[in-house]
C-alpha cells in the first residue's frame, strides 16, 4: 500500500470512527497532513479519488464535505489489489480492452482545462523519468490517466481508472533498471497521446493509450521472475519496446 492509498483508508477510518453524518466538513488539507503525517498534496490526491467515487464533495472556497456513508472505498481495494505478477499482467489485459476506449471517449468530450492539467502532468512526468524516480512515475502515471478519464465526464470512467492505475508501483517498480532508449520510447507514449487527445482525435487517442499499455506490459514481462504470457492480440499489432536477452 503505498502513502495515497494509506490516506484514503485514514480518511475513510476517520469518518467512521468520528461517526460524520453526510453533509459533515472534515478537517482542511493542512489539518489532515498532521494527522495522517503525510504531505498535504497526498492528502488532496486522496480526497480528489474519494470525490471520484462519491464518497466527498469538494466546495471551492469553502471545503471538503462527506457527500455518501457508501463504502465504495471497500470495493475499490478489492478490485485494485494486486498480489502477483500474474494477476498485474490480467489487470493490463482488461486495461487494454478498456481504457483505450475511455481515452476515445474523454477525446472528443474534453475541456481546455484538461489540456492545461495534462501537460503540466507531463512536464512533471519528464522530470520523474530523468530522474529515474520510480514512485513519481507511478504516481504522475495515475495522474496523467485520471486527468484523461475526467474527460469524460463520467464519474463513474474516473473511478474505474483509478482501479486500474492501483498497481501502478509494481509496474514501475524497475523503471531505473530499463536502457535509456527504452525510458525515451515510454515517455514518448505521453508525448504522442497527449498531441492527440488535444486534437480530439479520439480514433488516434485510441490507438496511442493501447501502444503505451502494450509497452507497459513489456516492461513487466522483461523484469518478471516467472514466465508472463503476452498480450492477446485484442484489436491489431502495435509496435512493442525491444527486449535484450540477459538485460
Amino acid at each position: 500500500m503505498n502513502k495515497e492509498q494509506e490516506t484514503i483508508q485514514n480518511i475513510r477510518s476517520y469518518i467512521d470512527e468520528e461517526g460524520l453524518d453526510v453533509g459533515a466538513q472534515l478537517p482542511s488539507e493542512r489539518k489532515m497532513a498532521e494527522m495522517f503525517l503525510t504531505s498535504r498534496n497526498t492528502v488532496r490526491n486522496a480526497i480528489r479519488k474519494l470525490e471520484a467515487r462519491g464518497l466527498l464533495e469538494i466546495r471551492k472556497g469553502s471545503g471538503c464535505y462527506l457527500l455518501s456513508r457508501d463504502d465504495l472505498y471497500a470495493a475499490w481495494c478489492r478490485i485494485g489489489s494486486v498480489e502477483s505478477v500474474e494477476r498485474l499482467c490480467s489487470l493490463l489485459e482488461a486495461r487494454l480492452l478498456l481504457e483505450p476506449r475511455i481515452g476515445e471517449l474523454a477525446a472528443r468530450h474534453h475541456q481546455d482545462p484538461d489540456i492545461e492539467s495534462l501537460q503540466k502532468c507531463l512536464i512533471r512526468i519528464s522530470r520523474s523519468f530523468i530522474r529515474n524516480q520510480c514512485t513519481p512515475v507511478s504516481e504522475e502515471d495515475a495522474e496523467f490517466r485520471r486527468i484523461i478519464a475526467g474527460g469524460t465526464g463520467n464519474g463513474t470512467l474516473i473511478s474505474l481508472m483509478d482501479q486500474f492505475t492501483a498497481s501502478n508501483a509494481m509496474i514501475f517498480e524497475h523503471l531505473e533498471q530499463l536502457e535509456e532508449s527504452r525510458k525515451d520510447a515510454l515517455f514518448a507514449d505521453y508525448v504522442e497521446i497527449m498531441n492527440v487527445f488535444k486534437r480530439r482525435d479520439s480514433d488516434a487517442t485510441a490507438l496511442a493509450i493501447e501502444k503505451n499499455l502494450r509497452h507497459q506490459h513489456d516492461m513487466v514481462r522483461l523484469f518478471a521472475d516467472t514466465r508472463i504470457p503476452e498480450l492477446n492480440d485484442m484489436y491489431h499489432q502495435t509496435t512493442q519496446l525491444p527486449i535484450t536477452p540477459g538485460l
